[in-house]
């Protein structure tokens, strides 16, 4: 019996979750959602198939591809896979700076790595993009 670690515990750890605005109105805010939602559950690949499809369908959302990197990278820390989690960190704050979704992802982050303060200052810029 082979057990991967990374795989044994992932069901126990905690993703958070960031829904932004109400009920979704268009189709990239509805797959952001389903892979929001998805990850919050520990259903990692049924959230990056949203992502994916997300990407592959709507070329132009900009706002939305930065929120969608936001939600790889909670998945990214969640793997232990810092360096992925990183550059999509870095993806997101170029597509949606102002977006809630993104800063907690930058908050989230920057607790994995043990920065505290770092992790608090992006809190508090979630809580200003979204009061």
């Amino acid at each position: 019996l082979l057990v991967d670690p990374v795989e044994a515990v992932q069901w126990g750890l905690h993703y958070p979750v960031v829904l932004e605005g109400d009920i979704p109105a268009d189709e990239p805010e509805r797959l952001l959602r389903e892979a929001n939602t998805a990850l919050a559950a520990g259903r990692i690949e049924r959230a990056e198939a949203a992502l994916d499809r997300l990407e592959r369908e709507h070329a132009g959302a900009s706002v939305e591809f930065g929120k969608a990197a936001g939600i790889r990278a909670v998945a990214s820390i969640v793997r232990g896979s810092m360096d992925r989690a990183a550059a999509e960190l870095e993806r997101a704050l170029a597509g949606a700076p102002e977006s809630l979704t993104v800063r907690t992802a930058e908050s989230a982050y920057h607790q994995a790595r043990g920065d505290l303060e770092a992790a608090r200052a992006a809190a508090r810029k979630a809580i200003d993009a979204a009061p």
